[in-house]
């Protein structure tokens, strides 16, 4: 790997400053960006047709396509040279669906769109079929009783937090117009 890296450095005239060093802060170890890394690795070792094969496929081939494992190494790492507890790294199906909703979808949309290619029903309904985000915006969403059923409507919700909750236009938003003509 480093022979390799070493030819591509000098062939593409990169610089290892620009490259900068991964961010480990905050960080759970199984998100580290080195088991990260290790398991795009894995997926685009695994096929080399691999944008084809997420572009091509449905939803039940994502969670196929994209069961990566990190090399045997980090096994029994999270960074280089540090030995840690034995547990095979692999991708979470949360991790998984995550992927798929802001990454796979957008990239496959734009795809399609930019081929002049029609959007095809199934591709909607495979956003409706993966669980919704847990995250701090969602939450209060639905602690306003605002029901969160897929990914599909929690994509919506955030959609809306950006465009109208985080620049202050909630008279523009009827949702956030609701909210405040509430009668207490």
């Amino acid at each position: 790997l480093k022979e390799e890296f070493g030819f591509l450095k000098h062939k593409h005239n990169l610089e290892v400053s620009a490259l900068g060093a991964p961010a480990f802060f905050k960080l759970r170890p199984s998100n580290f960006p080195t088991i990260r890394l290790s398991q795009i690795a894995a997926l685009y070792a695994g096929d080399p047709n691999l944008f084809n094969m997420l572009v091509e496929s449905e939803n039940v081939k994502y969670r196929e396509v994209l069961r990566a494992t990190a090399n045997s190494y980090w096994d029994e790492h999270y960074t280089f040279g540090k030995v840690s507890k034995k547990r095979p790294k692999t991708i979470s199906k949360k991790f998984v669906d995550l992927l798929i909703i802001n990454t796979i979808l957008p990239i496959k949309f734009c795809y399609l769109k930019y081929r002049g290619l029609p959007i095809e029903e199934s591709f909607l309904k495979t956003i409706g079929t993966i669980t919704g985000e847990t995250n701090s915006i969602i939450q209060n969403y639905k602690e306003l009783g605002v029901s969160v059923n897929n990914a599909k409507d929690s994509q919506a919700l955030l959609q809306l937090y950006n465009n109208y909750c985080t620049k202050g236009k909630c008279l523009q938003c009827t949702v956030g117009s609701a909210l405040l003509n509430l009668k207490h």
